[in-house]
C-alpha cells in the first residue's frame, strides 16, 4: 500500500487544507502520511482530527529550514510531539525569521524595479509559515511573471536577484531540537544541494536518515543518497513532496517508499 512521507498544506505554502490532503490521502489509498510543512505542526491537529475515523496513520511532522555551511539545508522530522511548548516556541522564532526574510526580499525586487507589498504576498498564505513560493504566487497575480517557475527562475531561486538566504538554525540545532520532541530528523532531497562531498558530511551527522526518493532526484542522486545512506547506517526514506495539484505537481504516495520504512521510524523514535 502506498504511503507519503513529504507533503505540504495550506498550513505553510501547499494548496490543500489538511483535512483536504487527509481526503486526497484517503481516495489513494495510502495507509500512512507525514504532514510535512515548512517551520510548522499547525496543520497536524487538523489533519489528526480528519483522519480519525479512518484507518490513515497521520504522523505529526515538520520540514525545518536550516543551514549547513553556509548554505540552506531542509530537515524532516517524523513523529514528534507537536504540542511540546519550546518547540512551538522556536517554531514561532522562525516564523518571524520567515517573515522578516520576505520583507529583504521585496526589498531586493523593488531595488530591480518591481513594486510588491508585503500584504501581497500575505494574500498569497492560508497560514503564517511565509515563504518563497507565496512571493512567487504574488508576482505572477500581479502580472509580473507568467507562472510560479518563472518567477523563481528569473527573480527568486538560489541565484537570482532577490534571493535572501536564511541563518535561523542551523542543521545540528535542528537535528537536536527534532531529537528533544521525541522526532527522527531525516536530510530532505539532498540532490538538490549539487553538492554530494557537503552531503557526505552532513549525513555524518547525528542525523537518522536520508531523503532517497524525491521528484527532483535523477537517477543518479537517488543512486548517491541511498549508498550514502548505506555506508553510514541510516533510514532511507523518500515523499512526492506535494504541494498541491497545480503545474507540473507529483501525485502523494507515488514514491517506492513501504510501511517497512514507516516501521523503522517508529522504532528509532521510540528509543
Amino acid at each position: 500500500m502506498p504511503i507519503e512521507l513529504h507533503c505540504h498544506s495550506t498550513a505553510s505554502d501547499g494548496d490543500c487544507t489538511p483535512t483536504e490532503i487527509v481526503d486526497r490521502a484517503l481516495a489513494l489509498g495510502i495507509t500512512s502520511l507525514a504532514l510535512t510543512d515548512h517551520d510548522t505542526v499547525d496543520g497536524v491537529p487538523e489533519a489528526l482530527d480528519a483522519a480519525r475515523e479512518h484507518s490513515l496513520r497521520v504522523i505529526p511532522a515538520v520540514e525545518l529550514s536550516c543551514h549547513f555551511e553556509g548554505r540552506e539545508v531542509h530537515l524532516l522530522g517524523y513523529f514528534v510531539e507537536h504540542r511540546d511548548p519550546d518547540f512551538l516556541e522556536l517554531l514561532k522564532q522562525m516564523r518571524a525569521e520567515r517573515r522578516e526574510r520576505i520583507h529583504q526580499i521585496l526589498e531586493k525586487l523593488k531595488a530591480v524595479g518591481i513594486e510588491l507589498s508585503f500584504e501581497a504576498v500575505e494574500e498569497q498564505a492560508s497560514g503564517k509559515a511565509l515563504g518563497r513560493p507565496h512571493v512567487a504566487r504574488a508576482l505572477v497575480a500581479a502580472d509580473h511573471c507568467e507562472s510560479v517557475g518563472q518567477a523563481f527562475d528569473i527573480y527568486l531561486g538560489n541565484h537570482g536577484p532577490a534571493y535572501v538566504g536564511r541563518n535561523q538554525l542551523s542543521l545540528e540545532e535542528g537535528i537536536e531540537a527534532i531529537r528533544k520532541v521525541g522526532g527522527v530528523s531525516v536530510i530532505a532531497h539532498p540532490g538538490t544541494c549539487r553538492d554530494w562531498p557537503r552531503v557526505e558530511r552532513m549525513i555524518q551527522l547525528p542525523v537518522d536518515g536520508i531523503e532517497v526518493w524525491h521528484p527532483s532526484h535523477k537517477k543518479a542522486d537517488r543512486k548517491r543518497a541511498k549508498r550514502l545512506g548505506g555506508r553510514y547506517g541510516k533510514i532511507l526514506t523518500g515523499g512526492s513532496d506535494f504541494h498541491g495539484p497545480r503545474g507540473d505537481y507529483h501525485e502523494m504516495g507515488t514514491s517506492q517508499v513501504t510501511e517497512r520504512v514507516v516501521a523503522r521510524l517508529r522504532e528509532v523514535a521510540v528509543v
